[in-house]
C-alpha cells in the first residue's frame, strides 16, 4: 500500500485517520498501525474500503506506481490481461450505471412531494415486472435488450 499518497489523499478529502478508518468500517487502531509501520500485509480488503471512502479506484493506494515527473503519477494494477479486461469492463459498466443513477436522482429531485411519492410507487410496480428486472426476459445481463 502507498501510504504517502493515502495521507495526501485523505488530507485532500478533509478526514481525519479515525474518520477515515470508521467510516470504512476499519478499527482505527489497525488503519494507525499500518501507516506507522507501512505494514506490507495490509489487506486488499481494506484497501477496498479505504478506496471506497476517499472515492478512487482501490489500484490507485497499491505500491503500482511510476512517478511521471512535474507532479504527475501513473498508476497501474497488477494484473494478467484476463484481469484487466475484467476491470476495464466492470469500471465501464459501474460508470454506466452511475450516470443513470445519477440521472435518476435529479429528475427525482426536481419533483415535488406528491410527484417523489407517485415515482417512488411507479418504480416499485416496475420492479414487479419481468421484463424491467435484472435478468429480465431479453436481457444479456448488461441491461440492454439483445
Amino acid at each position: 500500500m502507498d501510504y504517502d499518497l493515502l495521507e495526501k489523499i485523505r488530507k485532500e478529502r478533509g478526514l481525519s485517520r479515525r474518520k477515515l478508518a470508521m467510516l470504512a468500517g476499519i478499527p482505527p487502531s489497525t488503519l494507525q498501525t499500518a501507516i506507522e509501520r507501512q505494514a506490507k500485509d495490509f489487506s486488499v480488503e481494506n484497501m477496498k474500503k479505504l478506496a471506497a471512502v476517499l472515492d478512487v479506484n482501490w489500484w490507485v493506494l497499491t505500491d503500482n506506481h511510476e512517478d511521471m515527473g512535474n507532479g504527475l503519477v501513473l498508476h497501474y494494477p497488477k494484473f494478467d490481461d484476463d484481469e484487466i479486461r475484467i476491470k476495464e469492463l466492470a469500471d465501464r459498466l459501474w460508470n454506466e450505471h452511475e450516470s443513470i443513477r445519477r440521472q435518476l436522482l435529479a429528475a427525482f429531485e426536481e419533483l415535488n412531494t406528491i410527484g417523489q411519492t407517485e415515482a417512488v410507487k411507479r418504480v416499485r410496480e416496475m420492479a414487479e415486472i419481468t421484463r424491467y428486472r435484472k435478468g429480465g426476459e431479453g436481457e444479456n445481463g448488461t441491461g440492454k435488450s439483445e
